[in-house]
């Protein structure tokens, strides 16, 4: 699994790309090197691109788990920009549990609507 991240101060966004084969321990890897970045600011907005994952090895629990334990506030916005099938289930499957616990999420198939939409705080509807 390739699971990088930018972040982009500028803009308060934290871009995170993902590839091949999406794992719970690729996920918390990540998470303990974005908390570890000086840059890192849990009030971020996340966009979250699964564009390029192939597969996902993440029982439902691992997602209720990865939801639970977010370094993201709760009020901040995170997109996922999904394509196929498999990846528009999983990200559903995770804002569920998110959302459950007052994230504000969404789920988009083009990247610009999910840019779009993280633009306009505040407004949820998606």
């Amino acid at each position: 699994m390739s699971l990088s991240y930018t972040i982009d101060a500028q803009r308060r966004l934290i871009v995170v790309h993902a590839a091949g084969v999406l794992t719970e321990m690729d996920v918390t890897r990540a998470r303990d090197q974005l908390r570890q970045d000086p840059v890192f600011d849990p009030e971020f907005d996340q966009l979250f691109d699964l564009r390029d994952v192939e597969d996902i090895a993440l029982s439902k629990e691992g997602m209720a788990r990865l939801a639970d334990t977010s370094i993201l506030a709760p009020s901040v916005r995170r997109a996922f920009v999904a394509v196929t099938t498999l990846q528009v289930g999983m990200a559903r499957m995770f804002t569920t549990f998110a959302e459950q616990r007052q994230h504000v999420t969404g789920v988009f198939r083009g990247l610009s609507e999910a840019e779009a939409w993280l633009a306009r705080p505040g407004d949820d509807d998606r």
